[in-house]
């Protein structure tokens, strides 16, 4: 898979922020990875934003080992916070997943989701 960051100069810099404006791929599958949060193999919602954003990616990056891939084809993410003060931490905590390849990305506050407790999911797309 070819996979290209598209940072056009008449846009502000993302650096810092955790992702990219756009993602070019060139490839043939499409790995859609429904909205993953920090919720154990008990179906149990963990304590805590960071320990809820990193399980989320975890269970993506299992997803994605599943199918074959890894971040490396993740050329988009989602994200829902229910508190827009924890979006520095989602972006630097990401930026551990990524590394320099940084997916587009869009994070949205959102009232509530699906569990009690729950205060951050992620949903993503790859390309492998």
């Amino acid at each position: 898979m070819e996979r290209y960051a598209i940072a056009p100069k008449a846009l502000w810099k993302t650096e810092g922020f955790g992702f990219s404006h756009g993602i070019l791929v060139e490839g043939k599958k499409i790995l859609l990875i429904s909205g993953q949060s920090g919720i154990d193999k008990d179906g149990k919602v963990i304590e805590g934003f960071e320990a809820q954003c990193k399980m989320a990616f975890d269970s993506i990056g299992e997803v994605l080992k599943e199918a074959g891939g890894s971040f490396h084809n993740v050329v988009k993410i989602n994200g829902y916070l229910t508190d827009m003060t924890d979006l520095m931490s989602f972006g630097k905590i990401a930026s551990k997943y990524f590394g320099s390849e940084l997916p587009a990305q869009t994070i949205i506050e959102v009232k509530g989701l699906a569990l009690p407790g729950m205060i951050v999911e992620i949903e993503a797309l790859a390309v492998l």
